[in-house]
C-alpha cells in the first residue's frame, strides 16, 4: 500500500487546494466542462457535477421533440396524451 507521505499532491485546478487521495486513487476528478485538468472531490461534487447536469437538461430542452409513426397512419410524441375512441355498445 502507498503511504500518503510518498504521494506528490496534485493541486485542484478550480479552487487551488491539494487533491486528497480517495482510497488508492490519487489523480482527483475530471474538471470538465469547467476547466481542463483535475479537481478535488469537493469541487467535483459542488461545481462540476451540477454544471454537467445543468448542461444536460439545457441541451435536452433545446432538442426538437421526436415524432413517431404509430403504424396506423397517425403520429405521436413521447409523453403525449393519446385519446382512445370509446367503443359503442
Amino acid at each position: 500500500m502507498i503511504s500518503k507521505a510518498k504521494i506528490d499532491k496534485l493541486i485542484c485546478c478550480l479552487c487551488g487546494n491539494p487533491i486528497e487521495p480517495v482510497g488508492t486513487w490519487t489523480q482527483g476528478c475530471n474538471a470538465q466542462p469547467l476547466a481542463d485538468g483535475r479537481c478535488c472531490q469537493t469541487c467535483d461534487n459542488t461545481r462540476v457535477i451540477p454544471e454537467r447536469i445543468r448542461r444536460y437538461y439545457e441541451e435536452a430542452r433545446a432538442a426538437k421533440p421526436k415524432v413517431f409513426d404509430d403504424g396506423m397512419g397517425g403520429t405521436y410524441r413521447p409523453g403525449a396524451v393519446i385519446e382512445v375512441p370509446k367503443w359503442k355498445k
